[in-house]
């Protein structure tokens, strides 16, 4: 038989969406600030706005 869910993980389940979305926006304004520097970082800002763009597919799916 599956026993039942911890309570510490249902709470870590709760609030990991809100930390992925914390790390999203904080990706998305990196991102934007290394792409209005130059040149040399656009390529990091991109990957990072990239990594954005999963991690709100992926919280999608969790809250689905």
């Amino acid at each position: 038989m599956a026993e039942p869910v911890s309570p510490l993980f249902r709470s870590i389940a709760g609030a990991a969406p809100g930390i992925a979305m914390v790390a999203m926006f904080l990706l998305v304004i990196g991102g934007i600030m290394l792409i209005r520097r130059g040149a040399d970082t656009r390529q990091k800002g991109m990957l990072m706005l990239i990594c954005a763009a999963v991690l709100f597919a992926n919280v999608l799916i969790w809250t689905l």
